[in-house]
């Protein structure tokens, strides 16, 4: 594969974890189509971008870090009668960022494409949509396990606390399966002293 990107790092002695966030970003898309190529290598349809996408990020890494760049020796051209214009820095940056930005969508919606394709194939499974229900017994469950329990007391003020403000959620919007999130709480109330008498213990 030409421009491969995790190849040139190596070469250059260059961490991911070194890089600002937009060559993650582009290392990490760089990433997700090589698998994909790697995956479908015998139809090579991803080899392309991957190597389209390696280029990109080459590009950028040389400007910002210009040190690390090889060295050409180039020799001045011969003057033209009439040269055309430069175009300015700013116009240039502009259009160095509207290109990775288009290579980012195009990979973003490569591998969603391929995502689709194999969740219609059986490959892998549709990710589960949460109900709103779900998101919000998920998010009290949450809050009561991140406050942490300084005594036996505390703790069970504190789930109170979290299920009375539940409860007047859900009959704000005259909501039912209260009792199953009330549940819950107190299993994780349960839990919650348990450790801390375990901790007090020892």
């Amino acid at each position: 594969m030409k421009n491969d990107v995790d190849v040139y790092l190596k070469n250059k002695e260059v961490k991911v974890e070194d890089l600002p966030a937009v060559l993650k970003n582009m290392h990490k898309v760089f990433s997700e189509v090589k698998e994909l190529h790697e995956s479908r290598k015998e139809t090579g349809e991803h080899l392309g971008q991957a190597e389209k996408i390696g280029a990109s990020f080459i590009k950028r890494f040389e400007k910002e870090f210009p040190e690390k760049k090889e060295k050409k020796v180039v020799k001045p051209a011969a003057k033209k009668e009439a040269e055309p214009k430069k175009a300015k820095p700013v116009e240039k940056a502009k259009e160095k960022s509207e290109t990775i930005i288009a290579d980012l969508t195009a990979c973003r919606l490569l591998i969603k494409k391929e995502r689709n394709r194999k969740i219609k194939s059986g490959e892998i499974k549709a990710p589960v949509k949460q109900t709103r229900y779900t998101k919000l017994k998920n998010a009290f469950v949450r809050i009561l396990k991140s406050i942490p329990g300084q005594s036996k007391e505390n703790i069970q003020k504190t789930k109170k606390a979290v299920a009375e403000s539940a409860k007047k959620i859900f009959e704000v919007h005259g909501w039912k399966q209260f009792d199953v999130i009330e549940k819950l709480l107190q299993k994780i109330e349960q839990q919650q002293i348990k450790k801390l008498e375990k901790a007090e213990k020892s």
